[in-house]
């Protein structure tokens, strides 16, 4: 369900990946459970006028369809407000095909803010005392 759709080469994904962890305005989350991969998620910084970040989370393929995906965006939203203190605005665009992501991120309390032929966009206010 990713914005991308082309199959991307393994060596283009490992540039990315490099680049990922030394990139300053990026954090970036790999989730494990019991050493098995579960999820990763990735904020990037959208502005930093007002503190404001786009989210991405992707579920391991084992996991999905079990219900686990609040979980994950529970953890990293704690994590990611621990790892950088004080209020953020966090954004997400999520394709509108994908209504498992929609109902997750509208649970949570994300505000659907946009809406085109292809995507839903989402933001959420994250306070140092939530979620």
């Amino acid at each position: 369900m990713s914005r991308q759709i082309d199959l991307i080469p393994w060596e283009q994904h490992c540039d990315w990946f490099e680049n990922s962890l030394v990139n300053p305005s990026r954090y970036l989350y790999i989730i494990k459970i019991d050493s098995n991969p579960f999820g990763v998620a990735r904020f990037d910084l959208i502005s930093s006028a007002n503190n404001s970040f786009e989210i991405s989370i992707n579920l391991a393929s084992y996991y999905r369809g079990k219900g686990l995906g609040s979980l994950l965006l529970n953890y990293v939203l704690i994590r990611f407000r621990k790892d950088l203190p004080g209020d953020k605005f966090i954004l997400a665009e999520i394709k509108r095909e994908n209504t498992k992501s929609n109902l997750l991120f509208s649970k949570y309390g994300f505000n659907l803010t946009h809406q085109d032929i292809t995507m839903n966009q989402y933001s959420f206010y994250l306070k140092k005392n939530n979620p």
